[in-house]
């Protein structure tokens, strides 16, 4: 009798396609190469749900990665608990994680896998390891695609609420056999909040991009930009709406309540700073200022467009709302230039995340303005031979690295490739990563 020797990862991830995002990104690209590889892989998601949200757009852009010739990704959809008691609940997604728990355990009931990977947020999944864990041995590898407690973009109402959390994280990061951070940054901080975990145990694993998404497509309309026009393009959410929370005399109560452990200024990661840098250069009648447009592509809020009237950018500034990604994909490779913001820090500071489109952005070999605070990603834009860094609220350094970037710019030829090193991103190099981490836990 010949051993079966394949391979089988369950996934448990709440993004998932047909909702896109780049939360949904992650799981589905890992299913995609595993099966390459020739491993089995099984997912357990939520429900499709007609429902359409700001972080759950539908995009079927992903179908084609569920399958590799006569291999298909499996699916297990699942539905939250009804009834559940959310005391002490670390999310408000906890009755679903537990379900999926549970259906994570009937199918180990019926097939044998060698590992799960919990893809979080939503951080309940937790949860779900415990109810697997209660039923099997199997090794659990919490995949961080955010750092949880230890960043600073999950607020908590109080400082007693963080602490529930970071409580919760580590009590997760000590139960589990694997641990993947999706940055440097946050590799080194679970390290020295849990220094009890293995070193070992843990692999950085970062977002990428895919080689197969950047074929440029023949039925893709591209209008090159008008003479003397720079196009500068954004793909993603602005958190501007998160402005106007924490605005006025309860806004500002909200902020002494609350804790996080990393003190950000939202407004790095909104068009303000880098349209104020346009109307300096338009002031001092500088060219730059009326070649720039901007185009944005993800779903924007009422508080976006605002802040574009509030600028006097109207004609300067266009929002074309969520598209499918293989489209986005195409509209950054057709682009002049890519706008990547990120929030302010207090000089010293390290930011622990790095945006996902990070990776598409170095991989079109095009101009990159990078308006971020010191960290792993404007340690990668600065690596980049066409990348322009300034402090994300500076207006006046973002004005030259706007000056700066037409400049290399007009040095390009149109199909400019990116650098080598660039590669250690690929999608399916990174799931290899993954494939060995789980082999070598298992």
């Amino acid at each position: 009798m010949i051993e079966n020797t394949t391979k089988r990862l369950m996934i448990l991830a709440e993004h998932f396609p047909p909702v896109g995002g780049a939360g949904a990104q992650r799981p589905t690209k890992f299913g995609k190469y595993l099966m390459q590889l020739g491993w089995e892989v099984c997912v357990v998601t939520q429900e499709i749900s007609e429902q359409k949200s700001r972080w759950k757009p539908t995009d079927k852009t992903f179908e084609d990665d569920l399958s590799n010739g006569d291999r298909k990704l499996s699916i297990i959809r699942v539905g939250p608990l009804e009834d559940y008691n959310f005391t002490k609940a670390i999310d408000g997604t906890e009755d679903w994680s537990v379900a999926a728990g549970q259906a994570a355990c009937r199918e180990l009931s019926e097939k044998h896998y060698d590992a799960i990977l919990l893809t979080m947020s939503p951080f309940s999944l937790v949860r779900a390891a415990d109810v697997i864990r209660e039923h099997s041995e199997i090794p659990i590898i919490l995949d961080f695609r955010d750092p949880w407690a230890l960043d600073g973009w999950q607020p908590q109402k109080t400082f007693l609420h963080w602490r529930h959390q970071y409580n919760e994280m580590r009590a997760a990061v000590l139960k589990s056999d694997g641990v993947i951070a999706n940055t440097k940054e946050a590799g080194k901080l679970i390290l020295e909040n849990f220094p009890e975990f293995d070193a070992n145990r843990l692999v950085t694993i970062e977002n990428g991009y895919d080689s197969e998404d950047f074929v440029r497509r023949n039925d893709y309309e591209y209008s090159p930009s008008p003479d003397n026009t720079f196009t500068l393009l954004f793909t993603g959410s602005l958190s501007t709406d998160y402005l106007e929370f924490y605005s006025g005399l309860k806004g500002f109560l909200k902020l002494v309540v609350k804790y996080t452990p990393e003190k950000i200024d939202y407004s790095g990661r909104t068009l303000i700073y880098l349209m104020k840098a346009i109307n300096l250069l338009r002031q001092r009648n500088d060219p730059v200022g009326e070649m720039i447009r901007i185009e944005c592509l993800g779903a924007e809020t009422e508080a976006d467009r605002k802040s574009v009237v509030d600028a006097g950018l109207e004609n300067t500034v266009v929002f074309r709302g969520y598209i499918p990604h293989a489209e986005s994909v195409q509209r950054i490779l057709s682009a002049d230039g890519l706008f990547l913001p990120l929030h302010g820090l207090n000089p010293g500071e390290r930011s622990r995340i790095v945006p996902g489109k990070t990776y598409e952005y170095l991989a079109t070999g095009k101009p990159i303005l990078g308006c971020l605070p010191q960290g792993d990603a404007r340690d990668l834009v600065e690596r980049s031979s066409v990348g322009v860094v300034a402090d994300p609220c500076n207006p006046e350094e973002i004005a030259e690295a706007l000056k700066e970037m037409i400049s290399i710019a007009r040095n390009l030829p149109s199909d400019n490739s990116p650098e080598t090193w660039v590669a250690n991103y690929e999608r399916k190099a990174l799931t290899g990563k993954l494939a060995d981490f789980v082999t070598q836990l298992c």
